[in-house]
Formats: C-alpha cells, sequence, structure tokens
C-alpha cells in the first residue's frame, strides 16, 4: 500500500503568507518587480493572481499607493524632485534654477546669432546660357 498522494495540477507557490509579504513590500517602497523577487515569483505572477483575486488586486493597488508616497519621501531634494514631484521648497527650486541655467549655458554659443564669426563664402556657378567649353565640344563630336 502506497502513501497519500501529493495534489494533482501545479503546486501552490503564492499562497497567502507569501502574498502578505509581498504586499508589505510593496508597502515599504519596493517596486512590483522587487517585491516579487523578495517572494520569489515573478512581477506577471503577483499581477496575474491580482487579475483573478478581486480581494487581492484592492490590497495589492492600496500597497502600491503606498509605496509611491514611502519612495517620493525618500527621494532627495534637488532638481529630479522639483521636477517629478513638483516640490517647490527653497532647496528644490534653487537646485532646478542652478541646473537649468548651467544647461542654457552649455547650449548657448558665446556670439551672437546675428553675427557671423567668418563671411561666408560665394561660390559662382557657370552660366547656363553660355556656350559650353571646346572639351565638351569634342566629347560630343565623338
Amino acid at each position: 500500500m502506497t502513501g497519500p498522494r501529493a495534489p494533482r495540477g501545479r503546486p501552490v507557490t503564492f499562497d497567502t503568507h507569501q502574498r502578505e509579504k509581498y504586499l508589505t513590500a510593496l508597502t515599504d517602497g519596493a517596486t512590483l518587480t522587487q517585491a516579487a523577487a523578495a517572494v520569489g515569483i515573478t512581477a506577471r505572477w503577483a499581477a496575474k493572481t491580482a487579475a483573478t483575486d478581486p480581494g487581492f488586486a484592492a490590497a495589492r493597488t492600496t500597497a502600491r499607493a503606498a509605496g509611491k508616497r514611502v519612495r517620493a519621501e525618500r527621494m532627495p531634494h534637488d532638481e529630479t524632485r522639483y521636477i517629478k514631484l513638483g516640490c517647490r521648497c527653497p532647496i528644490c527650486t534653487k537646485a532646478a534654477t542652478a541646473n537649468r541655467g548651467a544647461r542654457r549655458n552649455r547650449t548657448t554659443h558665446h556670439t551672437s546669432p546675428h553675427t557671423d564669426p567668418e563671411p561666408a563664402k560665394v561660390t559662382t556657378m557657370p552660366n547656363p546660357t553660355a556656350p559650353p567649353a571646346p572639351s565638351l565640344l569634342l566629347a560630343r563630336a565623338s
């Protein structure tokens, strides 16, 4: 006589305990991929589970929003925070102003756009109504 059989089908790899760990990682500021890797699954597997389980999908949405706020709080005050998060504190504003000025100075030439450093070279085109050169006449006669 043999022992009890294993259940049929694919073994459960994203059980309740792992789901809780995944949601905790998301809430703590991990990205979807990082949170999935923390519990040993792929981000696609978590998305598929959210598509089939409405309760998990709601919890995942809440955890993602909380994680986004955590990541925003961790971002240093600089030009990136000024642009991406709309932070208008004096530190971010000063950094954005300085960097914007530096970019403008790099792209602006030191000469005025209305003055040319060298005059343009003018080349004259041959007159199309003038008789052809003798070498061209010989070539046609051949």
